[in-house]
């Protein structure tokens, strides 16, 4: 018997991206991009007047001009429009880490889940043996069927085995460990390793099967955990626990700031004379000239 194969949809129906060059259609995108800029139901990355960043990966604080929020929101308003999704959706769930635009991996399961062309994405969860640094190496693998394609040639459900099955790559608690994700400073891994497992299994599998649905962009837990940075934080609080530069900045505290320099004796008016004749080399050399010589 064939193998059954979902319906892809032909190129020319496939959606695409806002068309920047058609003068009415930018007129009505800023027209909406300045609305929705406007609007406190927005987030801040969108808003005017918002204010982002001053967390990791942010970058520093700072407040959202008018231009920028706009742009921001055309930008979504395109992202929105090539894969089929609400703006406001995508506005809610496009990041930026370390100056990239990143995607949250409930965003992307979602994404995963209403295209159209695949199952709901289910996650395979099996116990793997122990890791090196002696915690339980769980493994789990995202996979799922095209659409319409729940049962084998024989009537028997489809499992992850079958070979009708779209399985992705199987992430471990080793694979975390190896990788420095597990030992990343705040990681999640530790705390809710589960969760994390499903979210990077979703993540590879979309990259595998269905990239045009990320349309590129990794998850904001991948961006954090693959950057190379330096992570300062421990050093900066540490130097603040200890006062650093204690002697050159003042500090409220009871100990008393060091006294100024005594000034010298100085007899009267010599300072004045001594700034008249620095700030006035001109009425100095006319002077001179005055003179007699010797």
């Amino acid at each position: 018997m064939e193998r059954q194969i979902a319906p892809v949809a032909h190129q020319s129906n496939a959606p695409v991206g806002i068309n920047f060059f058609d003068p009415s259609t930018l007129e009505t995108l800023n027209r909406f991009s300045t609305m929705f800029a406007n609007s406190s139901l927005v987030p801040e990355n969108y808003r005017i007047g918002g204010v982002v960043g001053g967390k990791t990966g942010e970058g520093p604080k700072k407040t959202v001009s008018e231009a920028e929020a706009v742009a921001n929101c055309v930008i979504a308003f395109d992202v929105a429009t090539r894969i089929v999704a609400s703006p406001l959706m995508v506005m809610q769930n496009l990041y930026i880490v370390y100056g990239r635009p990143s995607w949250s991996s409930k965003f992307l399961i979602a994404t995963i889940n209403t295209c159209g062309r695949f199952e709901p994405l289910k996650f395979e969860m099996t116990s793997n043996g122990v890791c090196s640094n002696g915690v339980a190496n769980v493994k789990c693998v995202a996979w799922t069927t095209p659409k319409g394609v729940t049962h084998d040639e024989n009537g028997k459900p489809i499992t992850s085995k079958s070979p009708q099955a779209l399985r992705g790559t199987a992430v471990t608690i080793q694979m975390a460990v190896e990788e420095g994700w597990y030992t990343k400073n705040g990681s999640k891994w530790r705390t809710m390793p589960e969760q994390m497992l499903r979210y990077r299994a979703a993540s590879f599998w979309c990259s595998t099967y269905a990239p045009e649905l990320s349309m590129g962009m990794r998850t904001v837990e991948e961006n954090i955990e693959d950057a190379d940075y330096i992570d300062v934080t421990t050093q900066v609080e540490e130097e603040i626990a200890a006062q650093a530069n204690k002697s050159v900045v003042g500090f409220d505290n009871d100990e008393e700031a060091p006294a100024p320099p005594a000034p010298r004796n100085v007899p009267a008016g010599v300072g004045e004379i001594q700034e008249q004749e620095t700030t006035s080399p001109v009425n100095q050399a006319s002077a001179e000239d005055e003179e007699p010589g010797y």
